[in-house]
């Protein structure tokens, strides 16, 4: 963690609130985020492929051991000042072999702040003016973490919370990311996070006994359609996952004001015309033919409109870098391995969106299809054009993936019987257009819907099984 934006992002709202949180919030030992890190990643990351937080660096002082944890910061200052210096090096190496000089460094920070989204904090500014940087570390610390009174407790927590087992209490750990940008998991490897990001990283980190203590998983998928900031490969999705980035579309305040507003007309054109079985779409399983969908703006293909309308619509974008999000429909070729590693059990977020679809899509199958012919090698398998992956079989890893194209079931949606909080009366009975979408998800998935979320609060979801 970053001790320092965590207390001025984080711990501050509750000071601000007056909200007692000393007895219930406690800090262990963590890997510690410094300024270097986060610069580290802004200077050596691609266009859109970090949050910036520098979590890929910070991971790489922890497994050289060479960074600092929390505890270096309240004891010995001369062995602090050591491991920063030594840890630094990475730093001032990175810039001597890059041949930028303080000065750009400086420049690449500004420039990624100028739109108004401060990506790069200021204090990290000051480390780059500061002239004696381990010793603006240093004070940086003292002042805002050691010495500083609203500071949560610090614990031992893995200990803590085996103890709160022990005494027969519930434990509830949530999980960041997504299992697919696990960087113990080799599909989406090279677009992963830093950590283990799965279940069983989590029981991992936490140090549970999993021989001892019963643990139950809950995966939560957003639908009706999966959205991911970031790069890599993304078959399920409307385009490319580069395709707000390499466009230079920073936020959504980017696009041009009138481009796809009427998201209602743009899935309505996706629906009925872009698919060959115009006359009934929810009897179609295929691939969506390149119609064109046009508005005030311009003249686009029907899966820009449906990825540039969905991030505007719901709002899709980053909630760290306010990029874009890449939106595309349920991935049920990734839940069903998602499942067989960590399921049975899904909760569906955001399902009321489904109020504003004339008819949703199921991502069942992939489709190789590479431009220029080449065959893909992963794990032993080899992908020609034309292979069909189909949920349950291997999943290829970002090789292949990049050459897959998404093969739709079509399902009718509910815009008549809408499920929103603010619409719905609480326990009435659910559209059977949406009763046939969570039983397609469970078919092909092989998972259980334990709840789906009808609207942005903690109230706001439905629990079908228990």
């Amino acid at each position: 963690m970053d001790p320092v934006s965590f207390m001025q992002k984080e711990v501050q709202q509750l000071v601000d609130a007056d909200i007692e949180y000393k007895s219930r919030l406690f800090i262990g030992n963590v890997h510690v985020v410094a300024p270097y890190h986060k610069l580290l990643d802004l200077l050596g990351s691609g266009k859109n492929a970090s949050t910036l937080k520098g979590m890929s660096p910070v991971h790489a002082s922890k497994v050289t051991k060479r960074g600092i944890r929390l505890d270096h910061i309240y004891n010995d200052e001369k062995t602090l000042r050591a491991r920063l210096r030594r840890d630094m090096d990475t730093y001032f190496g990175f810039l001597k072999v890059q041949n930028l000089s303080e000065d750009d460094v400086l420049a690449r920070c500004l420039e990624e702040n100028e739109d108004g989204v401060i990506r790069v904090p200021s204090y990290v500014i000051e480390f780059v003016t500061a002239k004696d940087k381990v010793q603006f570390l240093v004070d940086l610390y003292r002042t805002k973490v050691k010495e500083n009174p609203d500071f949560p407790q610090r614990a031992d927590v893995i200990h803590e919370l085996r103890s709160s087992l022990l005494k027969g209490e519930k434990i509830l750990l949530e999980g960041p990311q997504s299992y697919w940008l696990s960087n113990a998991r080799e599909k989406f490897w090279s677009s992963s996070t830093s950590a283990d990001t799965t279940a069983a990283g989590l029981l991992a980190t936490s140090q549970l006994n999993f021989q001892r203590f019963k643990s139950v998983v809950i995966n939560v998928h957003k639908a009706p359609g999966s959205s991911r900031v970031g790069v890599g490969a993304c078959p399920s999705s409307f385009v490319a996952q580069d395709f707000f980035s390499s466009q230079n579309i920073n936020t959504l305040n980017d696009l041009p004001k009138e481009m796809c507003k009427d998201f209602d007309a743009i899935q309505a054109t996706f629906c009925t015309k872009a698919f060959p079985n115009r006359a009934n779409p929810e009897k179609f399983n295929g691939i969506v033919e390149p119609v064109e969908y046009r508005d005030a703006a311009g003249t686009y293909n029907i899966n820009v409109a449906m990825a540039i309308g969905s991030a505007l619509y719901h709002g899709e974008c980053g909630a760290v870098t306010k990029k874009p999000r890449v939106c595309g429909y349920f991935d049920c070729v990734l839940h069903h391995e998602v499942n067989a590693c960590q399921g049975p059990y899904l909760s569906i977020s955001a399902l009321d969106r489904g109020d504003h679809y004339d008819y949703l899509g199921l991502v069942i199958a992939y489709v190789f299809y590479s431009p220029t012919g080449a065959e893909v090698n992963c794990n032993g398998k080899i992908y020609h054009n034309g292979d069909i992956i189909h949920a349950g079989d291997p999943v290829p890893n970002e090789s292949a993936l990049f050459h897959c194209h998404p093969i739709v079931k079509m399902v009718k949606g509910w815009k008549d019987s809408p499920i929103a909080a603010t619409q719905r009366k609480r326990n009435a009975a659910l559209p059977p257009a949406l009763c046939e979408y969570v039983s397609a998800i469970e078919h092909f998935t092989g998972c259980k819907v334990l709840s789906i979320g009808n609207g942005p609060n903690g109230d706001d979801i439905i629990y079908l099984k228990q």
